[in-house]
């Protein structure tokens, strides 16, 4: 009984992880988030189209610096008029 219930706490406790935010992505998940390429998501870091920061060695992007790049996108694009609308 003891177990079942360590076994169902665990569950929990990572289900309310699955619904945290994170704050920093890793450039794997920032990419994937983003639905491009790795490569393509460090050129924008590179040029400083996206916001990073280091930790140590490792770079993460805040996740709200990806918000911030598409909503730059959408700004900027507001006057385009597709082709397609």
């Amino acid at each position: 009984m003891a177990h079942s219930a360590g076994i169902r706490e665990h569950q929990l406790r990572e289900q309310s992880r699955a619904h945290i935010k994170p704050l920093l992505l890793t450039p794997e998940e920032a990419a994937e988030i983003m639905a491009i390429g790795r490569t393509k998501l460090c050129e924008l870091l590179r040029v400083g189209a996206i916001e990073s920061v280091r930790i140590g060695g490792a770079r993460r992007i805040p996740s709200d610096a990806l918000e911030a790049y598409v909503q730059r996108l959408r700004t900027e694009s507001s006057g385009y008029l597709s082709p397609f609308q």
